[in-house]
């Protein structure tokens, strides 16, 4: 018995010759002042991108001085702020084993009162 022959099923790729066009989340992004790859390959971002002079040496070294002392003014205040959270973290640590200490005397002197006064109404209780 021979088997029958499947169909083969073909699988259509999309085409490849031209950008995505953009979807709304893109045009989202562009009103934001965003980006994305289906913005940058609308032909007028391509064109555009043509025909930007490129930038001197120069103003090369000067826009990396910028982001690098942006960069800079980020990592300390990271840095602060890190540090800051340490020391709450501590006094927070501290303060809270201090509380602990508070509520397990209070709990100790509480049964300690109690059995005090626990025996002095047995002792009463006797002598009548």
């Amino acid at each position: 018995m021979a088997n029958p022959r499947r169909p083969k099923l073909r699988i259509a790729l999309p085409k490849l010759d031209s950008p995505p066009a953009p979807t709304k989340v893109d045009l989202e992004i562009a009103r934001n002042h965003g980006s994305s790859m289906a913005i940058e390959a609308t032909p007028e971002r391509l064109q555009a991108s043509k025909n930007m002079p490129t930038p001197s040496l120069t103003e090369i070294i000067v826009d990396l001085n910028r982001r690098n002392g942006r960069l800079t003014r980020q990592l300390l205040y990271a840095d602060r702020m890190r540090e800051l959270g340490t020391d709450l973290l501590e006094e927070s640590t501290f303060i809270l084993e201090r509380l602990r200490m508070a509520v397990i005397n209070f709990k100790q002197g509480q049964k300690d009162i109690e059995n005090e006064f626990g025996m002095l109404d047995s002792i009463a209780t006797q002598d009548t």
